[in-house]
């Protein structure tokens, strides 16, 4: 068994490179998979690798299973679009620096270019698909998604933190100020500071 190694690049992106590889025996689908896991891409969106020439344009599509319309079913006499997880990767290799074009969100088009680069016997203490090289953090094109779910949860929990105390106003009931002193919730606010020093020094710098 044979291992295929591919370089990755992103169009939008010098910066950017992924080292894939996977067995010859691996399909296409295997291939979507691992990009989509290391990029954390929104798989609601469609996706597709297109057999391509040595300048990338664009040949014979292959879609993901769940991208195909009714019309374009196997079990139709419509023209069949190849489908990821029906395609070995053994079977669409040619060259030994074979070229794929894998397109994310055909809306806004982000285009990823792969080469082949390697050929060599698998190594059976590793497991594959795997990302045997990295450089360059996700493109911030793609990471859009997973900053705006990060902050929705992060206001939520700071929302959820206003809400867990109101604490008394003294002014209301100043003959009361040394009992409400003593309360244990007085002493969970006192101890949220001391637990979080940081979150004062940086309040107390913004002040500045």
């Amino acid at each position: 068994m044979f291992t295929y190694r591919f370089k990755m690049g992103f169009e939008e992106s010098e910066t950017f490179s992924r080292d894939i590889e996977l067995k010859s025996d691996q399909t296409f689908w295997d291939f979507y998979t691992i990009i989509a896991n290391n990029l954390a891409l929104d798989q609601e969106k469609p996706a597709s690798f297109y057999l391509s020439d040595h300048r990338y344009r664009k040949h014979r599509e292959i879609v993901r299973p769940m991208d195909l319309s009714e019309s374009e079913q196997p079990n139709t006499e419509a023209p069949k679009k190849l489908i990821m997880d029906q395609c070995t990767l053994s079977d669409y290799i040619d060259d030994p620096h074979q070229r794929f074009l894998f397109v994310f969100d055909p809306d806004k088009e982000w285009n990823f270019f792969i080469e082949l680069f390697k050929i060599s016997p698998s190594n059976k203490e590793e497991e594959y698909p795997r990302v045997a090289a990295s450089k360059g953090p996700i493109p911030r094109e793609l990471r859009k998604k997973v900053i705006d779910v990060q902050k929705a949860n992060q206001k939520e929990a700071e929302l959820e933190d206003d809400n867990e105390f109101d604490p008394p106003q003294l002014e209301d009931h100043p003959e009361r100020e040394d009992e409400l002193l003593d309360t244990d919730e007085f002493d969970q606010i006192d101890n949220s500071r001391m637990d979080n020093p940081d979150s004062e020094i940086n309040s107390n710098h913004e002040g500045k």
